[in-house]
């Protein structure tokens, strides 16, 4: 209808107008802030709106070129090829940009008009040479080596630095005007394939690249190939002193770390171990043979490598009340990784006890009935017997998840088992046992078959602390994790000192046979 359109039309035009107010606070808002970056140079004005840098500079009000605006080049801290493409349509706008080998290392770019630009190239090139290094002695970033007049001037204008170090007249004939000292150009040099170029148009020019500290590449120029080799000489010795002195000072450091490392240990273990030690004041020694009601308690552990992955705890091992007359079942917690324990005084009792365990519900026993040439092999091999049977690499076995974690035994109980089914009677106070695990976030479960996650403890006379392996290949390889336990009560805890359970999860949660049925 007429009115709706009369509506819209007034909708319209309000709009226009208000988008076009918009528009010119904007440009305003933009304006003011390109004006407040003059105070800081040519350099924030360039990049707060290039644009708008050229129209200030070299265009005029209808965007064409302008040569009286700004008649001498301007000095911009950046590369030549950001300032090229600023500048590709406007016509007779030059840059010209070189690396500057200052204090600090960064790109400089002249621009201005090309008629002027030869004349700034020039009055940068003086000012640089007649410039004076800065004292950089005892400074290592960006140190001394990184500040360079000749490499700067080589860089600028690469056809004044020849004239001025190496003048030849027009036949290439070196001029007897210059000393034959070699220049040492550092690696930040840009034109070496300018140099190379000179070297074959002008007689007697030598140049060879030397290694220098940190392995870097400088370029060593001049006439004289007797002084040019002493320089290299020179160069090489200072960068193995500088090597050597950088090695000693690692070795140092490293020492003190270790040192201090070693101290920390102590000092941490000196705290951990203080509720053994207060088990040992209160305890009276238990005579006769170790039993398995001696394991029940609760252990602190201590390791010869490192196992916590995560903030640190008190490693634990808590061993559950004898129910069994095979042995005792123990959950244990060691920094990355966490599970279930059997444990028993004979390999014997630890199958037996393993083969107690329950299962899950409609689970087939196919995990533990391994053919008996496996089992007789496996067996043997930890009696230090003869292998028979089915040949398969120790502790190597299938991972379901595409990680490789498997368990094996350590090579150091061959000798401590006189038979493969009789009690530990070579030293009554060893202790078998096996584990499964899982990394302590439970992500990867250790699928593991029979007799393979074999470990020891021997117990001493007191019966309150051990030594043995926990073997873990997926972690620490074949060799294991030699541990140390020491008894701080005769009852488990509820709680490791993470705060998580300590009550030994059943065997058949840490098997990793099925994805998803171990959490």
């Amino acid at each position: 209808t007429p009115e709706v359109d009369a509506i819209e039309e007034s909708l319209r035009q309000k709009y226009a107008v208000s988008l076009e107010a918009h528009s010119k606070e904007v440009k305003l808002w933009e304006d003011r802030q390109f004006a407040e970056q003059a105070r800081f140079g040519p350099s924030s004005e360039f990049f707060a709106d290039k644009t708008r840098f050229m129209n200030k500079y070299f265009l005029d009000s209808n965007g064409n070129p302008d040569r009286s605006k700004t008649v001498k080049p301007i000095l911009i801290k950046c590369d030549a090829g950001t300032v090229q493409s600023a500048i590709t349509k406007i016509p007779g706008l030059v840059a010209h940009g070189w690396r500057d080998c200052g204090f600090y290392i960064g790109s400089k770019t002249l621009l201005g008009w090309e008629t002027e630009m030869d004349r700034a190239v020039e009055h940068e090139f003086l000012k640089v040479a007649s410039s004076t290094p800065p004292d950089l002695t005892g400074i290592l970033v960006p140190g001394p080596q990184d500040y360079d007049i000749a490499t700067t001037e080589g860089n600028l204008d690469f056809n004044r630095f020849l004239q001025k170090y190496f003048p030849a007249d027009m036949d290439g004939v070196a001029s007897a005007k210059k000393s034959s000292t070699p220049i040492r150009l550092l690696p930040h040099f840009d034109n070496g394939h300018l140099l190379a170029e000179a070297a074959t148009r002008i007689a007697n020019l030598h140049v060879h690249q030397v290694k220098g500290r940190y392995n870097k590449i400088s370029t060593i120029i001049g006439r004289d190939a007797t002084e040019i080799r002493a320089e290299i000489v020179r160069i090489e010795k200072d960068k193995e002193e500088y090597d050597l002195r950088m090695k000693e000072e690692e070795q140092r450091y490293e020492k003190e770390r270790a040192a201090r490392e070693l101290e920390q240990e102590k000092e941490d273990w000196e705290r951990a171990s203080k509720p053994h030690r207060e088990y040992i004041a209160s305890c009276k020694p238990k005579p006769g043979p170790l039993t398995l009601h001696d394991l029940t308690g609760s252990w602190i552990v201590r390791g010869e490598k490192e196992l916590a992955s995560r903030e640190q705890g008190v490693l634990s091992l808590e061993i559950s009340p004898v129910k069994s007359t095979h042995g005792v079942i123990a959950s244990f917690e060691f920094g990355c990784v966490a599970g279930t324990m059997l444990l028993g005084l004979s390999r014997r009792s630890v199958d037996l006890l393993r083969e107690e365990q329950p299962k899950r519900d409609g689970e087939s026993d196919d995990l533990d009935d391994e053919s008996d040439d496996t089992e007789k092999s496996t067996r043997a091999n930890i009696s230090g017997g003869p292998s028979a049977g089915q040949k398969r690499e120790l502790g190597a076995v299938a991972d379901p998840w595409g990680v490789q974690a498997a368990m094996a035994k350590r090579q150091k109980i061959k000798a401590e088992y006189h038979d493969d089914t009789g009690p530990l009677t070579a030293a009554p106070t060893l202790g078998a046992f096996d584990e499964v695990c899982s990394d302590t976030n439970w992500y990867y479960p250790e699928k593991c078959k029979k007799d393979e996650n074999l470990g020891y403890f021997d117990f001493d006379s007191s019966k309150v602390s051990a030594k043995g392996a926990f073997v873990l290949k997926g972690w620490w390889g074949a060799e294991g994790q030699p541990l140390s336990l020491f008894k701080v009560a005769d009852r488990p805890k509820s709680r490791f000192s993470d705060g998580s359970d300590a009550t030994p999860h059943e065997w058949y949660m840490y098997d990793g046979r099925g994805r998803g049925t171990w959490w």
